[in-house]
């Protein structure tokens, strides 16, 4: 279980900073490289603790939590979707979300949620939070 330090860091793996000099302490696993347009990263899947972390040249952008998110000594997979956004509606948490994303291995869209102060995406299906993808910053692609 990790503490989540917004805008900062997922237990000891800082947002910036290189991948490889986590090598010491964690069994890097092997790497995906992914291509989508002009965008390039390195997917790392961790088993323990369940984490994948995306990086760009080495330096981690985001890191995605499947199972534990501790923030102010509270677990945040034990809220449901609803409870958790009321929690950070003071950090301009929405009540709708900003897109619905279809996995092609489920049935049904999950619900994605930004609350952008902290640059931290909420994934949902219905009230069951399935994962929060935790990044360096967000990029709006309209601009």
């Amino acid at each position: 279980m990790y503490n989540w330090i917004p805008n900062h860091s997922v237990g000891p793996f800082i947002l910036g900073m290189n991948i490889n000099e986590y090598s010491d302490k964690f069994s890097i696993p092997k790497v995906t490289h992914c291509e989508e347009g002009d965008m390039k990263w390195d997917s790392y899947t961790f088993k323990e603790p369940d984490l994948t972390i995306w990086t760009e040249e080495d330096l981690i952008t985001d890191i995605l939590s499947y199972t534990s998110l501790i923030y102010n000594n509270a677990q945040l997979f034990k809220y449901s979707c609803s409870e958790l956004l009321s929690l950070f509606k003071s950090q301009g948490a929405p009540s709708d979300p900003v897109d619905h994303i279809w996995l092609k291995y489920k049935k049904k869209p999950r619900s994605v949620y930004v609350i952008e102060e902290f640059n931290i995406q909420i994934w949902a299906f219905g009230e069951k939070i399935e994962q929060f993808i935790v990044s360096e910053e967000f990029i709006d692609s309209e601009e």
